[in-house]
């Protein structure tokens, strides 16, 4: 590839050129069509790949963050409507179970009241469930979405990279190859599926009376807990490890080259200033990229963390009206709908994370020599 550098810059010696690295490289010159392709076949049609880039290049982040937050707001409004339809009707079959079950604990002194509280709680469990199901698919929704954004966007990514430094390409290509792999795996495939079996272990633990599931409960939260914040902080800890070597070994290779080039007589100062318009010009597109695809993350992180949110704050909020009149075992269950939805959240917010501090060592510490 250097060889081949070479022979371009010796030609363009030979032409009147202007000295801007635009003329050399642009952002045109890189393929985003798959990305854009994803992202419209997902909903997210409203996302302009083409104008978000060309704003960061100019520096205008106004308009970034405003055609972001309309976006945001505009899939992320409805779901209040909905949310609130739903937790009137929980709320109204929590409060009929409230008053049959007491009243026929004064009336009554057979087992009906019991018999009352199990109907009633079959069928704040069926709500709960159905509830608990739509934030399931928004979660994993977003990881699918995510992970195929990333795999059609790394690879024009790593091209801008190795216009820089070869090594560094390689080096972290292979590490966000294996993020991507990763948690398609444990996130997907191992902690969205432990959670549901989390929720459904609390569910039937509050159908007695005793406790004898609790600590079950406790071990799945604990091993959720860890495997997100594990995955996050190995990968993480891996990409800034190869961020302190390969980037110097780049550096030294460029400066190397650059030394090179000048030494040639009559033509090495014109193509030492060449190599250095290419470099600086690689940084900015290769940053400008970056930026792209993290401001990309970060929405799509952003509707899918409001809409949980909404319903965490929802039952959180449905357990602090019913909680005079309710029973303790309602009272359980809803505190186990709203941790496994907070366990959902974290996960998102795992994921974005990860990628968005992977990118964000990349972009401030490749830099070409």
């Amino acid at each position: 590839m250097k060889k081949s550098l070479l022979w371009i810059f010796f030609l363009l010696l030979l032409f009147p050129v202007n000295t801007y690295g635009e003329d050399l490289l642009s952002i045109d010159d890189f393929d985003f069509r798959e990305s854009e392709r994803i992202l419209r076949q997902n909903g997210y049609e409203d996302i302009h790949v083409d104008t978000l880039l060309k704003a960061l290049m100019k520096g205008d982040f106004k308009t970034v963050f405003t055609d972001g937050a309309a976006l945001v707001k505009e899939k992320t409004v409805g779901d209040l409507i909905f949310v609130r339809r739903i937790m009137l009707n929980v709320l109204l079959i929590i409060i009929i179970s409230a008053f049959f079950t007491n009243f026929a604990n004064v009336f009554s002194k057979d087992n009906v009241s019991n018999m009352g509280f199990y109907v009633c709680y079959l069928l704040v469990i069926s709500g709960i469930i159905t509830i608990f199901e739509t934030v399931c698919q928004v979660a994993s929704g977003f990881i699918e979405v995510l992970l195929q954004f990333l795999t059609a966007m790394i690879p024009t990514y790593f091209v801008s990279i190795a216009l820089l430094g070869q090594a560094s390409a390689a080096g972290f290509y292979q590490v966000l190859v294996l993020a991507i792999g990763l948690v398609q795996f444990v996130f997907s495939a191992v902690l969205i599926p432990m959670i549901k079996i989390y929720l459904a272990t609390g569910l039937v633990n509050n159908l007695s009376q005793e406790d004898f599931l609790s600590r079950l409960a406790d071990l799945m939260k604990r091993f959720i807990l860890f495997c997100n914040k594990f995955l996050v902080g190995a990968i993480c800890g891996v990409n800034l490890i190869q961020a302190m070597i390969l980037p110097s070994i780049d550096g030294i290779k460029n400066t190397a080259f650059q030394k090179i080039i000048s030494a040639v007589p009559w033509l090495g100062n014109s193509a030492g200033s060449y190599v250095g318009i290419l470099i600086g010009t690689s940084n900015l597109i290769k940053n400008v990229i970056g930026g792209f695809t993290m401001i990309v993350i970060l929405l799509l992180c952003s509707i899918p963390c409001i809409k949980m949110e909404i319903y965490h704050i929802a039952f959180r909020l449905l357990s602090a009206v019913i909680q005079p009149v309710a029973d303790e075992r309602i009272l359980s269950a809803l505190q186990v709908v709203s941790d496994s939805i907070g366990f959902l959240l974290k996960l998102v917010l795992g994921s974005a994370l990860l990628f968005i501090v992977c990118i964000g060592i990349i972009c401030l510490t490749v830099k070409g020599g």
